[in-house]
């Protein structure tokens, strides 16, 4: 949990959805945006608006840091994809002439858990009813196996397919009251 500061700090909790459990597991003196369990013994983990980014051990320890480049996407949200931690979240769209705020856009990052690297961003232009970018979070991002179907949806609706024929899928429910699930597509060229 973080306090909707970017000077703030987080407190990371572990939790058993099975046992209807939570624990603390340790503070981290950074507001965290997003955090994922890149593997057993590494959290990727991304500061306010997903300017800093830290490789963190599940006590907490930070084993590397690094300032993100890039400034399209604030990460609000992440999973592993297929080795790589893809966050999502939005950016904002400002006039060119005088600053102000036009609009918001979603997107998607790719970092490499080992090094911190920015991979990849692309922009993600479907917005909620709302008005909000469908990656507002939280947003999921999965992989999905050739055949693969789901309760009314057809394989390949709703999918993009991959060089190695998996679908990627994003899932997402972008707003906070009266939100709908979206299961969102883009085309991916190899």
């Amino acid at each position: 949990m973080s306090t909707y500061d970017a000077a703030g700090s987080t407190l990371v909790y572990r939790i058993e959805l099975a046992a209807g459990r939570s624990e603390a597991v340790f503070r981290f003196s950074h507001h965290v945006g997003a955090l994922v369990v890149a593997s057993a013994n590494v959290l990727v983990a991304c500061g306010w608006g997903g300017r800093a980014l830290w490789r963190l051990s599940p006590s907490g320890e930070v084993l590397d840091e690094r300032r993100n480049p890039n400034h399209f996407v604030d990460y609000r949200d992440g999973t592993v994809v297929d080795g790589c931690v893809v966050v999502a979240g939005t950016g904002q769209l400002r006039d060119a002439d005088d600053g102000l705020l036009v609009g918001a856009i979603g997107g998607l990052g790719v970092l490499d858990p080992a090094t911190l690297d920015v991979l990849a961003e692309v922009p993600v232009s479907l917005w909620q009813r709302s008005g909000r970018p469908v990656t507002a979070s939280p947003a999921h991002v999965r992989l999905v196996d050739p055949g693969a179907t789901e309760a009314g949806s057809p394989a390949g609706e709703g999918a993009v397919d991959l060089c190695d024929g998996r679908r990627l899928e994003l899932l997402a429910i972008p707003d906070d009251r009266n939100a709908t699930l979206v299961k969102a597509t883009a085309r991916l060229d190899p």
